[in-house]
């Protein structure tokens, strides 16, 4: 949310996706302050439900992972091939700022782990007939490969996930663990004040899960 009220054409890109989901905890928190309880849902989590899903109905799923990253494409698909049988599975290594190679990605479930903005705006270049679902989802493909290890089930039930993150990599998550604990909360704060009971802007919004334009083609899922 903060890069997106930086950066106009970001914001462009994030209103042409069709469902969001609140993936902070930072996000929930500014739900509580217009007076809402929103539900947190994880990008990892979504992307286990997703995968499950697509096994259980032999629907094809394609992994975009970050070129140099900590994972790599054919890691990630041994690891998960495993963990979920059956799954038809291709994907490759990309050039995030390659988005002309998203042009020729096809398959039921598209999932990329770019990180924002990184992330939204390749599947931005998607083309719509060849996809049902693209979703980012961070670092959830660095969690599955064992390169990354996740906070456990009392950490994410506090919602502490990203202090846990923050402390076995302190280095990596530093500039986010500042974007998100001084930089978003100042931001709600200012514009809870600025709009007073009648809550935010409308541009305090959520993750990205699913893009949807006008006039799609696009396979059902």
């Amino acid at each position: 949310m903060i890069l997106a009220r930086r950066d106009e054409n970001y914001r462009r890109v994030l209103s042409g996706f069709s469902a969001r989901a609140v993936d902070g905890v930072g996000l929930v928190w500014a739900g509580f302050l217009r007076g809402r309880r929103p539900s947190r849902l994880s990008g990892a989590d979504f992307f286990e439900e997703a995968l499950r899903f697509c096994a259980a109905r032999g629907k094809e799923v394609f992994f975009v992972c970050r070129r140099g990253g900590l994972t790599d494409w054919e890691k990630l698909r041994a690891v998960l091939c495993r963990r979920h049988p059956g799954l038809r599975v291709r994907g490759g290594d990309f050039d995030p700022t390659d988005t002309t190679a998203a042009e020729k990605i096809s398959a039921d479930a598209v999932f990329c782990n770019f990180g924002p903005p990184e992330q939204e705006f390749f599947l931005s270049a998607l083309r719509e007939e060849n996809f049902s679902l693209a979703v980012g989802v961070g670092g959830a493909f660095d969690f599955f490969s064992g390169r990354v290890s996740r906070a456990g089930e009392f950490w994410r039930r506090l919602g502490l996930e990203w202090l846990w993150r923050t402390i076995c990599a302190p280095r990596r998550r530093w500039r986010k663990f500042y974007l998100s604990l001084i930089v978003f909360p100042a931001a709600v704060l200012r514009e809870r004040f600025a709009a007073g009971r009648s809550g935010f802007s409308p541009r305090s919004g959520c993750a990205i899960m699913k893009p949807k334009r006008e006039n799609s083609t696009k396979r059902k899922i």
